[in-house]
């Protein structure tokens, strides 16, 4: 969808409701250009907004304000505002409202990925392809969620390497290994790679179910391959450390990411906000510790994370007190069916076989079985030390599961 054809509105994107670690809450939207100030009116309380970046279409503007919880639960409303007139998204909505939990933080959480389709023409055949986001609301419209977590493929950005993504890439892509090796990044391609990414946001988060939920419930989000492309980090060196196009779109996909799903750098939730190399986050919220790990930015075929990304995390769960229940969010399931025969096949032929990359995504695959058990042995460290219950939560595999052993639970 071309950007032209959206219905004017003063929000492009948003509003995006965030948590962050201390009871601090964030508000942000990309707005028109035209808006030279922002602010945050909130439940009768002014609060200006900054503007962080412009981007090819619009301004990215934040707002964080501390609503600390107490025994009881308050329901808060909110609205931007500029020049004393009210912003509208395109459903032509200016006010929204939010839950803020009591101090246990025990009104349910809800959990999303795989948040689109591979292809188009997927996308085209799917009668309701926003059904599950209806159902959600409906559900939060009848007990409101205190937390959204969303674990990987908020979107899906294979397109880019199709000619309805960004031609010169799609060009690229069928070169020979040496003409892919002297093709120019140009400064022209950029600018359509960071359009490309830019409308993703604009044109797949603004159905009403989802733009709504996104704006009412706080969220907290981590990246997986598809929100840069299928089975980024599962390449080989020569491609992804080597190719400049793929380090260029690598990082332009990170600097949307940052800025649509983290909600900028100065996220609270950040396990290191001064190391730009991982974006890991940590949170305590109510009874509940969540530590939700980047498990995309530093893949290659040898390693998940980092060395100094493993003690990063690690130092962070030793530095919780207590918590009833631990929840670990990994994008891909440390637990799931082995792929050892099939990586056999596939590491005994030559070339890459079209999957490949999904294979070697696992945690089973032969070269991470050690980093997941340093991931088991460090979780059933900090539960024989917190004497809590720890619970993983991922996505990717489209299939859902819930082992029903946590009482009143919402799944």
């Amino acid at each position: 969808m071309a950007i032209d054809s959206i219905p004017k509105s003063s929000i492009l994107v948003g509003p995006l409701l965030g948590i962050e670690q201390g009871g601090w809450y964030t508000f942000c939207i990309l707005a028109q250009k035209k808006f030279d100030q922002i602010s945050l009116e909130l439940s009768g309380s002014a609060h200006a907004c900054t503007l962080v970046t412009q981007t090819p279409s619009g301004t990215f503007w934040r707002c964080a304000v501390h609503l600390p919880s107490d025994r009881n639960a308050r329901q808060y409303s909110y609205k931007f505002v500029s020049g004393g007139n009210p912003l509208n998204d395109r459903s032509g909505t200016t006010e929204w409202t939010f839950t803020r939990p009591d101090e246990t933080a025990l009104n349910g959480f809800a959990y999303a990925s795989c948040n689109g389709f591979s292809s188009a023409d997927k996308a085209k055949n799917s009668e309701d392809p926003y059904v599950l986001w209806e159902k959600m609301l409906a559900m939060h419209g009848e007990k409101p969620f205190s937390l959204l977590l969303m674990g990987g493929d908020q979107l899906y950005a294979d397109q880019i390497w199709e000619r309805s993504g960004v031609p010169e890439l799609y060009t690229w892509s069928h070169l020979s290994k040496a003409k892919k090796a002297k093709f120019p990044f140009t400064n022209k391609i950029r600018g359509k790679v960071e359009a490309f990414y830019e409308r993703l946001y604009i044109t797949h988060w603004n159905d009403f179910s989802m733009r709504t939920m996104l704006a009412s419930v706080p969220s907290v989000m981590m990246w997986d391959d598809h929100d840069i492309f299928d089975g980024w980090g599962s390449y080989p060196p020569e491609l992804q450390e080597e190719s400049i196009v793929y380090k260029e779109v690598f990082a332009i996909a990170k600097k949307y990411f940052e800025l649509f799903q983290l909600r900028t750098r100065d996220n609270r939730n950040l396990i290191n906000a001064r190391n730009p190399a991982h974006s890991s986050l940590g949170l305590q919220f109510g009874e509940y510790a969540i530590v939700v790990l980047d498990n995309r930015s530093e893949r290659s075929l040898t390693q998940i994370m980092s060395h100094g990304h493993w003690t990063e995390v690690k130092n962070w769960l030793s530095s919780i007190d207590s918590c009833k229940t631990l929840l670990v969010l990994t994008a891909v399931p440390a637990i799931y069916r082995s792929f050892a025969a099939v990586e056999l096949f596939t590491g005994a032929t030559p070339w890459q076989e079209e999957l490949e990359d999904d294979i070697n995504d696992h945690w089973s695959a032969k070269r991470h079985q050690g980093e997941r058990m340093k991931l088991f042995m460090n979780l059933f460290e900090q539960t024989k030390r917190l004497g809590c219950t720890t619970v993983l939560v991922s996505g990717d595999v489209h299939v859902g599961s819930w082992d029903g052993s946590q009482p009143g639970s919402r799944s």
